[in-house]
């Protein structure tokens, strides 16, 4: 199949700020079921095996670039890069295509974001299936930077604290978030790495992955990333679970059991919350291997 011939439009809307354009790809059938892609990482964007998940004969799928990610520009910008801007971004896409209703699907950050666009706007939302789910929750960000994962990966650990002056081994990946953004800082670019080999290591449990080579490292994006993570998402924390009881769509929750980074008891919080609500587990890893993208895809064409 050639999945380039089932695009419909390519869209470049600016912002109500009009501080970004965003890239916005129209795919599938424009008279199919419509459903939002929304990538994870805030600062990665869309890719082209996104579409492996959907039929594009039974579905209109639109593709959103979000502030500072993939094609949208200006690229890697976090001038007015907030979960409220996306939000207003989602729902200013929606208005624009016509659309009165959509699916949303979404991995790890993108279980994030459709979780928060569903609180806020949930007669617009038909269902949602997401994965990977990452909740914004104080614990969430103490077991990322503070090394909850150390006995998993105790190399890892002891290479990031010697890349960590001693005084901060208490917090190391809080050290060098901070060191990320101090403007007066000569070694922010060497902590971004540091904190993207981290995340690279915990995502994908092939060795293959581990180092992350600098020649992979995407500044632009990592920043962008990086700065949702120092902002706590912009989210108050237990937002989504204090706000559970307007997520009243139907909920398709998929979670691997051995996930280092959004890890499963985020998922099965939600689910709890969720009566509407379905979790299925897999048994894989963030990224390690497909099983967890295979559930979602077969649910997907279930809807």
């Amino acid at each position: 199949m050639n999945r380039d011939e089932f695009t419909i439009a390519e869209h470049h809307f600016k912002t109500t700020d009009g501080l970004h354009t965003l890239y916005v790809h129209e795919w599938g059938n424009p008279h199919g079921k419509p459903i939002l892609y929304v990538h994870g990482d805030p600062g990665d964007g869309c890719k082209e095996k996104n579409k492996l998940f959907f039929d594009p004969k039974k579905f209109r799928v639109i593709f959103l670039d979000q502030r500072g990610a993939g094609k949208s520009v200006p690229s890697g910008s976090i001038d007015n890069n907030t979960m409220q801007y996306l939000l207003e971004d989602i729902e200013m896409v929606r208005t624009k295509l016509k659309i009165d209703k959509w699916a949303i699907t979404g991995e790890s950050w993108g279980s994030t974001l459709s979780l928060c666009y569903a609180i806020k706007h949930p007669d617009r939302v038909s269902r949602l299936i997401i994965g990977a789910i990452w909740l914004g929750t104080d614990s969430e960000f103490d077991w990322l930077f503070g090394g909850g994962w150390r006995d998993f990966f105790p190399d890892l650990w002891e290479q990031l604290l010697q890349n960590t002056p001693k005084r901060y081994h208490q917090n190391p990946g809080q050290y060098h978030l901070n060191n990320v953004f101090d403007p007066k800082s000569k070694t922010s670019n060497k902590s971004l790495f540091e904190l993207s080999n981290v995340e690279f290591s915990l995502v994908h449990m092939d060795e293959k992955k581990v180092p992350l080579n600098i020649d992979e490292f995407d500044v632009n994006g990592m920043k962008v990333e990086m700065h949702y993570l120092k902002n706590s998402c912009f989210i108050d924390n237990d937002h989504i679970i204090a706000n559970a009881d307007k997520l009243t769509m139907p909920i398709n929750i998929i979670q691997g059991r051995y996930d280092m980074v959004c890890t499963p008891k985020n998922a099965y919080k939600l689910h709890q919350s969720l009566p509407n609500s379905t979790l299925t587990w897999t048994l894989d890893g963030h990224a390690s291997s497909r099983a967890s993208s295979d559930v979602i895809g077969q649910t997907i064409k279930m809807i």
